[in-house]
């Protein structure tokens, strides 16, 4: 159960509604609008026009390049160090690792081991109540 006029606008489960449709449709052109006047805005010049840009196609880097959608072609290291020089401090983000991944990658895999063979040893027993 929903309350609101459009609470249940959208649901997959009900027959598509041409309300619902054209409320999406307006979110879209909206936010298509506030794309382009925004590459528009900061490309400027750089744009070509031989065509329409804005139609939801894509391209090759290269084709990009032609168009003026991109000032160039490279790895993210090199163009940083062509556009801030050669001391640019790059910091590569990595996603971290858990704790039983830092465990189980320890020196010490032969005590990792044992411990958990100990546990498994304590859990047999223990169905039998010793």
């Amino acid at each position: 159960y929903s309350t609101g006029k459009a609470k249940g606008s959208l649901d997959p489960f009900k027959p598509e509604n041409p309300n619902d449709i054209k409320m999406l449709k307006n979110i879209q052109n909206d936010i298509q609008k506030a794309f382009i006047d925004l590459v528009t805005l900061r490309r400027g010049k750089r744009l070509t026009n031989e065509i329409d840009l804005f139609t939801g196609a894509f391209w090759s880097g290269t084709e990009a390049l032609k168009l003026g959608l991109i000032d160039g072609i490279g790895e993210t290291r090199e163009i940083l160090r062509k556009r801030f020089g050669e001391n640019v401090k790059i910091k590569i983000i990595t996603k971290r690792k858990g704790f039983l991944s830092n465990i189980t990658q320890s020196r010490n895999q032969n005590i990792i081991n044992g411990l958990i063979s100990s546990i498994e040893e304590n859990e047999i027993w223990r169905r039998f109540g010793l």
